[in-house]
């Protein structure tokens, strides 16, 4: 894991950026060693985290030998490559290039991709199984191939000025290269009102964009086009059609997703530095621990821990018993942390700028704790359950999907008795009930989403109502197929997830994996029936199954979705919460967008402690804006 800047001049004499001062904007992705290509018109940079081949060998940018190749007709160190990320499966393809004659100079999965590109180019990602973005450079056809994970896990952005096509990891570098810094009121407009930070391709500044995930581009000085690679429904749809898929029984079904899963973690293990795991204590991360630890040797076990958030028992969603269950049942060493007052008012500003995005939430400044620990026990990479609940149904509104779905495909009686199983759950039941309505009846029952409207000033309410990515977003939600729903939510609302544990991880210099995110487990679970998702009331049914004898039983019993849970409630109550006392000398542009008779009036009630949860919701995204605007945005 690594931290990559790339710069395309678009004329040969202009003078190239300090790259020394923008690539130390990232050196808490890459502490172990940094390099630099240049060459004319491009300049190729990269921040070393050294997990796979801890040698010199491993240092990059990473230049191909014609040497290397049987018979080639390549000019001699025509491709150089920057990588960020991981190839799982690098062994196996190292193996099956060898057997074609190439050579290889070290033990890398960097040197493995990047001959692997040269001899397939943009063919070759349906051999890799990984998350990864990186940039190669034909130095003899002076073309830039850049390219992102299916899954968008690992992160990367661009801009363009008149002088260059820059891509950076995050967005800091990106930046420092602007003479001015222009917001983006689209994505201020979502983030206030929709709760909505990374459900596009744009970003909080109007001229920085996410590279897509699932895509590649060819960029020239002239232009950047971007292709995609990959489609997750049509591998899905595929898969349905496979007439062996379809001859399985439930029992070979529930063999197949283990099966994966397994596949999944025993590729992740692979590392040449300690790796250990994030526990919540919830079925998906309690699986992942489970899981690795029928591969983990007699040696590698002692270095294998896990990591933890408690709060203790005046927080009612701590998870410390269910935490506890699966340490003892594994033996593995247990870490402890947790946040209190304190941590939240002297770190919350750290977590925020490298973040680099308002906060919606508390709840990932729990998940910044349990990195912080990690590093000081001097694990460098840690495996974590992310994803299983965008696969499986794991938040229960999206049963109503669920229902949907066994409607349609004629399937009432299991469909009545998961709505007797299910009948509290409220917004599902709301969800499938909109599917028979008349859109114009169905609109005014997502006024949810628009609790903060009030707050908002006249002028930036009506210009960006009805017009931004997360209103066409809601309006795509009736009468989609539930695997449809599950697929935009995680090219969507999940992407914002991803930037948090990445930001985190990389913050204290730390890879973080996704086990549930290997596209072959993935493709395989969204290809199966609903029924098998979502029985008796359980979501995710096939993989508890699928984890029994595995994953200790009072945690496969487990109905309640906590996660990341973080108690802001007592936090925002709390008269010594800083990032609220800070918020009476605001910054100039936050009244751009908010009434500041209103976050006088929020601000006044909250000292009487007669604020709203929703109000003290809706004044905890407004102090987030104002600290990011004054992190990232001059006064003047």
């Amino acid at each position: 894991m690594c931290g990559i800047l790339v710069f395309l001049m678009k004329d040969n004499g202009i003078k190239p950026p300090n790259v020394k001062d923008l690539l130390n904007m990232l050196d808490h992705r890459g502490p172990d060693g940094e390099g630099d290509f240049q060459s004319l018109d491009i300049i190729l940079a990269h921040k070393r985290l050294a997990i796979i081949d801890l040698s010199t060998g491993g240092i990059q940018p990473m230049t191909m030998y014609n040497e290397d190749y049987p018979s080639s007709s390549f000019r001699d160190e025509q491709f150089t490559i920057v990588f960020n990320g991981e190839i799982y499966n690098y062994i196996e393809l190292k193996e099956e290039l060898k057997e074609i004659g190439i050579k290889f100079r070290t033990e890398t999965d960097t040197e493995v991709l990047l001959k692997l590109f040269t001899i397939y180019n943009n063919d070759m990602y349906e051999y890799l199984n990984g998350q990864f973005v990186f940039c190669i450079w034909d130095n003899k056809k002076r073309i830039l191939t850049v390219a992102r994970d299916r899954f968008g896990i690992k992160p990367l952005y661009y801009t363009e000025t008149k002088d260059y096509i820059a891509f950076s990891s995050e967005m800091k570098p990106l930046l420092a290269l602007k003479e001015e810094i222009k917001l983006n009121p689209i994505m201020i407009y979502d983030y206030l009102v929709y709760n909505n930070t990374d459900h596009s391709n744009q970003t909080f500044f109007e001229d920085i964009h996410r590279f897509p995930a699932s895509h590649y581009a060819t960029v020239t000085k002239e232009r950047l086009e971007i292709i995609k690679y990959w489609d997750l429904l049509e591998e899905v749809e595929k898969l349905r059609k496979n007439k062996q898929f379809k001859k399985k029984t439930l029992e070979e079904h529930i063999s197949s997703v283990k099966s994966l899963f397994f596949n999944s973690v025993k590729l992740r293990l692979r590392a040449d530095v300690i790796v250990g795991s994030c526990l919540s204590g919830g079925i998906d991360s309690s699986s992942v621990v489970c899981s690795a630890l029928q591969y983990l040797s007699k040696n590698e076990k002692p270095n294998f821990e896990l990591f933890s958030l408690v709060y203790g028992n005046w927080f009612e969603r701590d998870e410390r018993k269910y935490i506890d269950i699966v340490a003892e049942s594994t033996g593995l060493k247990q870490n402890l942390t947790t946040a209190n007052m304190k941590d939240v008012n002297s770190q919350f500003k750290d977590y925020m700028y490298y973040q680099e995005e308002p906060s919606t939430t508390y709840s990932a400044f729990g998940q910044y704790k349990v990195m912080e620990l990690a590093a000081q026990r001097k694990t460098k990479v840690l495996l974590d359950g992310q994803g299983a609940d965008e696969l499986m149904v794991g938040y229960f509104p999206i049963s109503g999907y669920v229902y949907w779905d066994l409607f349609k495909r004629l399937k009432w009686i299991r469909l009545v008795k998961e709505l007797i199983k299910q009948r509290k759950n409220k917004m599902a039941l709301k969800i499938f009930a909109i599917q028979f309505i008349p859109n114009f009846v169905s609109n005014k029952l997502w006024r949810r989403y628009r609790v903060a409207t009030e707050y908002l000033t006249a002028d930036f309410f009506q210009e960006y109502h009805g017009l931004t990515p997360s209103f066409d977003l809601l309006k795509g939600l009736k009468r989609k197929s539930l695997v449809k729903i599950l697929i935009k939510d995680l090219e969507n609302n999940f992407q914002s997830l991803l930037r948090l544990e990445d930001r985190n991880s990389m913050r204290f210099s730390i890879e973080a994996r996704v086990p549930f995110l290997d596209h072959h487990f993935a493709i395989y679970v969204l290809a199966l029936k609903s029924e098998y998702i979502l029985r008796d009331g359980k979501s995710k049914w096939i993989f508890r199954e699928a984890m029994e004898n595995i994953t200790p039983q009072e945690i496969l019993e487990r109905r309640d979705k906590i996660g990341f849970a973080s108690p802001d409630f007592y936090w925002l109550r709390d008269k010594n919460n800083k990032l609220l006392q800070e918020l009476n000398s605001y910054h100039p542009l936050l009244e751009e967008f908010v009434k500041i008779e209103k976050i006088d009036e929020l601000l006044e009630k909250w000292k009487q402690d007669t604020t709203t949860d929703t109000e003290l919701r809706n004044l905890f995204k407004i102090a987030s804006l104002d600290l990011w605007l004054k992190l990232f945005i001059s006064s003047n």
